[in-house]
């Protein structure tokens, strides 16, 4: 069996995807969708020590070794190796020419003995067979297929019926030449008869035309929109493993598969009731013909399989290709700011060129292996009728011209079908690629997080029990057993240096994250118990690095609050200080909000999505730096609006000087609370909150009893 490499959809699971051809080629039928259901894998990636893990709680003992590259060959293939301190590969076989890998970064490749000992790390892991081996589930990437074709099956059902009826012509070639050459009585008959069919054929061509389009149309529409209905309803964390440019792709290849379900396995179906109709015909014609028509049938099945093999693993390049592409042109448009200002455009039109060339080199390596197949089909197209009457004339005595010209039209025709088949057998190959893509969003469960149980406006004092959090099923603790109360109403302040977990807190406080352990209440409901719709009609979150929506400035204000007076909108930015800034642009509330907010200023920015959290009259506000980007005086509107408001705030901060006056101070270090009380308490106490005070506004500035005490 030559073995299939499976790649990687983020930058960091190449470990995961190497576990999974372990388990493959170990018999325990667990494929790397299942692994990526069960193993989150976060920014940090997989250490040897997860990849047994992995293999021991799927079925299989694995081996770790400490080797040397030579080493490798003796541990018996495959083997996981740790591939340039960063990397896992898969080596597969060892010859005299050098090793074949199986890398979830580039795809099946082979390497010189000298470059895997350059590369090689020192790790390398094996795995026993399965105890118990079991058959793998099918293909994500099939799943997917089925799902869509049984919700559209009454249009494909139609689109195939027409198919099967154009193809009822062809099979009516044979009585009709035996007509032609009948005689001259039934030529006269039989060309009335062409004329029928040839209209007949037409109209019915047309109506499938038509209902291919509108089958067509509706499936792209379904898939589209679960697609990306699917994925902004997955948890947070999927989206921040994957860049936007990959997403982006993900969502553009959508359109790409819509001619699967509507052309190319209609095509498929169709050719094989035909085919088999075909092939029975040919038996009653004669013997010798249908031997050899499957002969040559054979043969074209075994080299589109080696050309499919090929196509996938170019596709597969391909797509990683685009993607990156695509990647790096979406971080230059949201980065252009910081190129500009850096000098950096030569530079990244050198990156932008080194992707785009590899993306030409990928499709011209699959263009010269799709024209080499073509050329190899089309060859045998044309001279496997005549192979097959040079069979047929010999096992006939005497045979007449009605066999000889029925024989090369049935052949002919039944040689296109399996050419048809064959086809969309290699598109689906070369669409496998981006069916992994979407099917790694449509077959993942939507964020369960809110079960709807109270139906109430979150309000009142939040209670943080023990919680912990990690990136990753093996990630380090970011959040570490943290425990807090926040009392319904005050103003809590969460500092600590940076990479404490202070934000990661705070995405946890509004449902974006998960906590691996703990319990989070608002008002003695658990956060998990509430609706989702009034958990965030209630519960407002202003990020440090704010985004604005497409639209305008009333838009962004209303935007997720519902249709309300637009003297509401007003007020709501009069609380913010902003109402008077907006009037004075020249189209007020209708300026268009461009390139995600970027055509305003930060502090413009911030007070928008400020404005957005008055608007609707949040109970739980958490400030994630929000007003970090705001002078004084702004900043002292912002605070006095929410002080009046008497809503329950947390804010993060890293200007300590803003947060002097917050009715508790608790310190994170290293994902857990190490301090806790107000400005004057953890002065006099001398712990990590002074250091951290001191250095950001300095003991100088700070004397309301004549200096720290």
């Amino acid at each position: 069996m030559r073995p299939r490499c499976i790649e990687q959809l983020t930058a960091t699971e190449c470990g995961l995807c190497c576990c999974a051809m372990l388990l493959r080629f170990a018999g325990a039928g667990v494929d790397v969708h299942e692994l990526r259901m069960r193993y989150q894998v976060g920014r940090d990636g997989l250490t040897v020590a997860d990849l047994s893990r992995i293999l021991r709680e799927n079925g299989v003992r694995p081996h770790v070794y400490r080797t040397s590259a030579a080493g490798v060959a003796g541990l018996g293939v495959p083997a996981i190796c740790h591939w340039q301190r960063s990397h896992f590969v898969v080596a597969y076989a060892f010859d005299a020419r050098g090793v074949t890998l199986l890398d979830p970064g580039a795809g099946r490749r082979r390497v010189t003995h000298a470059e895997f000992a350059e590369s090689f790390s020192g790790l390398a892991v094996t795995a026993d067979a399965a105890a118990v081996g079991r058959r793998p589930r099918r293909a994500p990437g099939v799943r997917v297929l089925a799902r869509f074709a049984w919700e559209k099956r009454a249009l494909l059902s139609l689109v195939l019926v027409l198919s099967l009826a154009t193809s009822a012509v062809p099979l009516g070639i044979p009585a009709l030449l035996e007509s032609l050459f009948g005689g001259a009585q039934a030529s006269v008959s039989a060309g009335l008869l062409l004329a029928g069919v040839a209209l007949a054929f037409a109209l019915v061509l047309f109506v499938r035309t038509v209902a291919g389009v509108i089958a067509s149309v509706a499936v792209g529409r379904s898939l589209a929109r679960a697609v990306f209905d699917r994925l902004l309803r997955l948890p947070y964390g999927f989206t921040e493993s994957r860049g936007p440019g990959e997403l982006m792709f993900t969502l553009e290849s959508v359109q790409q598969l819509r001619s699967l379900l509507c052309n190319d396995l209609v095509l498929v179906l169709v050719g094989a009731v035909v085919s088999v109709v075909l092939l029975g015909w040919l038996a009653m014609l004669s013997w010798a013909a249908l031997v050899a028509t499957l002969g040559l049938i054979v043969v074209l099945v075994l080299a589109a399989s080696a050309a499919t093999g090929a196509v996938r693993r170019s596709a597969y390049a391909e797509t990683r290709a685009r993607a990156e592409l695509q990647t790096t042109q979406l971080s230059a448009i949201s980065g252009l700011e910081v190129i500009k200002t850096n000098g950096m455009e030569s530079a990244y039109v050198q990156q932008w060129q080194r992707r785009s060339d590899a993306v030409q080199r990928q499709f011209t390596r699959l263009q010269v292996v799709q024209g080499m197949f073509n050329a190899l089909m089309a060859g045998m197209m044309f001279v496997g009728p005549l192979v097959i009457l040079a069979q047929v004339v010999p096992a006939h005595a005497a045979p007449g011209v009605s066999l000889v010209v029925s024989v090369q039209a049935l052949t002919g025709l039944l040689l296109s079908q399996v050419n048809l088949m064959v086809g969309s057998f290699t598109r689906l190959a070369q669409a496998s690629s981006l069916l992994v893509r979407v099917a790694d969003v449509l077959l993942r469960p939507a964020d369960d997080l809110f079960r709807g149980a109270v139906r109430a406006r979150p309000a009142g004092a939040i209670e943080v029990s023990g919680v912990s959090f990690a990136y990753g099923t093996f990630g380090r603790r970011v959040v570490d057993r943290a425990s807090l109360t926040v009392p319904a109403g005050a103003k809590v302040a969460i500092v600590g240096p940076s990479g404490c977990g202070k934000s990661t807190l705070a995405r946890l406080l509004v449902g974006l994250h998960r906590p691996a352990a703990g319990r989070i209440t608002i008002g003695g409901v658990d956060l998990r118990d509430y609706d989702r719709e009034d958990f965030y009609d209630a519960v407002a979150y202003v990020p440090q690095n704010v985004v604005l929506e497409y639209g305008t400035v009333r838009d962004n204000i209303r935007w997720g609050a519902g249709e309300r007076a637009d003297e509401q909108v007003y007020e709501a930015a009069r609380r913010v200080g902003l109402h008077d800034e907006i009037l004075a642009l020249p189209l007020g509330y209708d300026t268009p909000v461009a390139s995600l907010g970027h055509n305003f200023s930060g502090g413009q920015r911030q007070r928008i999505s400020l404005a957005r959290a008055a608007f609707k009259h949040a109970s739980v506000v958490v400030l994630d730096e929000a007003t970090s980007s705001l002078d004084n005086l702004s900043e002292a509107a912002v605070t006095a609006y929410f002080d009046s408001l008497r809503a329950t705030r947390v804010i993060i901060a890293h200007r300590l000087t803003s947060v002097v006056d917050a009715d508790l101070i608790v310190v994170m270090d290293r994902g857990a609370v190490v301090e806790s009380g107000t400005h004057d308490e953890l002065s006099r106490r001398g712990g990590l909150y002074r250091s951290l005070y001191e250095l950001t506004a300095g003991a100088e500035q700070y004397s309301p009893t004549g200096g720290f005490a």
